[in-house]
């Protein structure tokens, strides 16, 4: 399933700062969605450490991000890598966007050498995200 039409998947670049730090995806309706957004924001500030253990892929759509995935090595788990945080801005979301994104996530992983299991905890109802981690080499929920 490739990124919707128009929507660019690549890698965060310092340009993106302002709007990754302001990047707002939280539903007042599903509290887990803030804890996202504060992750999300947060990111830019975290990888700016020569000993940083995050990356960043962003999806753009003329010139406006529309969805941030977080990930990189587990803090717990120095051989594991996770994936902290997926948002998509509400306006998109149900565009396979949050996918295109992990997909891109798991190909970085594997281009910089990493080869083994990737945590990734995913909600109950997201079903295109659950049957992408059936069909991945992911654990968790």
């Amino acid at each position: 399933m490739p990124a919707p039409a128009g929507v660019e998947i690549r890698l965060y670049r310092v340009s993106d700062y302002a709007a990754v730090t302001s990047f707002k995806c939280a539903d007042p309706r599903r509290s887990w969605t803030r804890e996202a957004e504060l992750v999300i924001r947060k990111a830019p500030d975290d990888i700016r450490s020569p000993d940083a253990k995050a990356q960043i892929v962003v999806a753009v759509d003329d010139g406006r991000i529309v969805g941030t995935i977080v990930f990189g090595i587990d803090p717990q788990h120095q051989k594991t890598r996770s994936i902290f945080t997926i948002g998509v801005v509400r306006d998109r979301r149900r565009e396979h966007i949050g996918i295109s994104l992990k997909r891109a996530a798991l190909a970085e992983l594997v281009a910089t050498g990493y080869d083994g299991p990737v945590y990734s905890q995913v909600h109950r109802y997201n079903t295109p995200m659950r049957e992408l981690n059936g069909t991945s080499d992911l654990s968790g929920a």
